[in-house]
């Protein structure tokens, strides 16, 4: 899935910057439970790749970094099509507490 967006605690929706104009960032979800991320430079090379595993559960999707410096991520699936994934996170910052909706498409 292409990401394409985000909306944060009901602000406007702001587009997800690829530094790539003919390559765009995306997520991967295999049928073995794992996702692979796949970001591209402004040269347009594959230059971030990390590969992570998924578990869904009724509406809720984690996703569990092998990296232990970064933490897992929780979700809450607010639409899903062969087309789209809308997700909603909530994420405690510095700043409080922040209502994240997501936005993918397949192309």
């Amino acid at each position: 899935m292409v990401s394409k967006g985000s909306i944060t605690n009901g602000g406007s929706f702001v587009n997800y910057n690829h530094n790539c104009t003919t390559s765009r960032d995306f997520q991967e979800f295999l049928d073995n439970d794992v996702i692979n991320y796949k970001g591209f430079n402004s040269s347009c090379d594959n230059n971030l790749i990390y590969t992570n595993l998924w578990y869904l559960s009724n509406n809720q999707l984690t996703i569990d970094n092998f990296d232990p410096a970064f933490q897992t991520q929780f979700y809450t699936i607010l639409k899903i099509t062969n087309d789209e994934l809308k997700l909603k996170q909530i994420v405690n910052t510095s700043n409080g507490v922040e209502n994240r909706e997501i936005y993918f498409t397949r192309n």
